[in-house]
């Protein structure tokens, strides 16, 4: 749907109780592939994604819950690999993730991380997230309340 209004209208009318979805609140920080690589996935994203508020809007009781990503996640999911950078090098696992289908240029970035990860600068950087056993990049569980007119 190019139009989230009619989309979560079209829930409303065709759902029967309750609406479940995982989405990225708009509201998060970058995290260290958005912030320093591919900064144009992040933007892009903040455009298209709702805000919670805005979900508000068209859902009653919502409840958010934090979906953390491990680091052994091997879903394909743009976080996914957030504690094995070295897999976002490569080809297939950029192609399968919608994000960067969005991207017109990808090789500046991916150059980038390849030399920061060669040279260290990457461990160094994000020395913090590498002991920890899953992140919290902004993805969030929705469940909510269908509003029938």
């Amino acid at each position: 749907w190019t139009d989230r209004a009619q989309a979560f209208q079209e829930i409303n009318r065709v759902a029967t109780n309750k609406f479940i979805a995982i989405t990225w609140d708009p509201a998060a920080k970058p995290f260290w592939l958005t912030r320093d690589y591919f900064p144009a996935i992040y933007e892009t994203d903040k455009r298209i994604f709702p805000s919670l508020t805005e979900l508000s809007d068209y859902f009653a009781d919502i409840i958010v819950k934090p979906l953390l990503i491990p680091g052994n996640c091997e879903d394909g999911l743009l976080a996914a690999f957030w504690k094995r950078p070295d897999a976002y090098l490569s080809n297939q696992v950029r192609q399968s993730t919608s994000a960067f289908a969005q991207l017109p240029n990808l090789a500046d970035g991916a150059r980038k991380l390849s030399d920061d990860l060669a040279s260290g600068a990457w461990a160094r950087k994000n020395e913090a997230v590498l002991n920890l056993p899953a992140l919290d990049v902004g993805y969030r569980l929705v469940t909510a309340t269908i509003r029938k007119a």
